[in-house]
């Protein structure tokens, strides 16, 4: 399993981290990637300042009825305190790798069967989880950031 950290400056070259523009950025530009299309995108501990997202504060994923409105509230979230993000083939269910539900939670993906998984990280970075070295290629090419292999629980 690959990460890819990304900070503010690498995706907007602003020194604050996890703005609700930055992670709508990088979730639009993950979304859009050719290769993920037939999945359905959850969400779970969302948390914000200001933020207007309760359905989505629960520490478990929640199924995301349309990207584009989640991606729209998120953009006028001035900071992102906490959030997970993730695609899942159709028609599965999430399968969590463990109890705790939270970007706060270990540094690892917090779900087995996702084809990628995106974090936020209060102030400190946007994290992309994937067992696809081509995606990690193409999200750090555009964005930057540091890759690094993460060990994972097996699936049970």
């Amino acid at each position: 399993m690959l990460v890819l950290q990304i900070r503010g400056k690498d995706i907007d070259d602003d020194r604050v981290t996890c703005t609700g523009a930055q992670v709508a950025t990088v979730l639009d530009f993950i979304a859009a990637v050719p290769a993920l299309t037939g999945g359905d995108w959850y969400a779970g501990a969302v948390d914000g300042l200001g933020a207007q997202l309760t359905e989505y504060e629960d520490l478990e994923p929640i199924l995301v009825p349309a990207l584009a409105d989640l991606l729209h509230r998120i953009r006028n979230i001035p900071q992102l305190l906490d959030g997970v993000f993730a695609l899942v083939p159709r028609h599965e269910i999430p399968r969590l790798t463990g109890n705790c539900f939270s970007a706060d939670g270990p540094m690892e993906p917090l779900i087995h069967n996702a084809l990628v998984e995106i974090k936020a990280f209060g102030t400190s970075f946007v994290e992309v989880y994937t067992d696809q070295p081509s995606l990690i290629t193409v999200v750090q090419q555009r964005f930057g950031g540091e890759v690094r292999k993460v060990e994972t629980q097996p699936a049970t």
